[in-house]
């Protein structure tokens, strides 16, 4: 590889990393109550808050669902039963899948995934320099 094509290579990566932590990531301008100094802060973009919201949801409704199985198991009764109510509570799982997908679900994860490899890399390449 020439030392051009290396360089092509290391600002394409670099574009991937600024692309992924501008869907993650955003800065705003924070003012301090007390001084009225103004800072910088980074903070998650609503991209990445509604993921980690809708992800949440849908977790959370997976647990549900297999609390209340695991507690209709318990009698003859709640075994009898449960088909008639597992399609309900299988609709909210699915409609909070639905819901967390919907909501830009894998242009987040490329961007995590983006980052988490650069994150390995660099992890490989400081512990070969030491």
């Amino acid at each position: 590889m020439t030392d051009s094509s290396a360089d092509s290579c290391g600002s394409k990566a670099e574009r991937e990393i600024k692309k992924a932590e501008a869907t993650l990531y955003c800065e705003v301008n924070v003012t301090d109550s007390n001084t009225g100094e103004v800072t910088r802060k980074r903070i998650e973009t609503q991209l990445y808050r509604d993921y980690l919201e809708y992800q949440r949801a849908y977790n959370n409704a997976r647990i549900a669902y297999t609390a209340a199985m695991q507690e209709a198991y318990k009698t003859a009764k709640g075994r009898n039963t449960w088909p008639l109510v597992a399609g309900t509570m299988q609709l909210r799982v699915k409609q909070a899948y639905d819901r967390w997908r919907a909501a830009g679900a894998s242009e987040v994860e490329q961007a995590l995934a983006v980052l988490s490899q650069t994150a390995g890399s660099r992890t490989e390449r400081d512990n070969r320099t030491k």
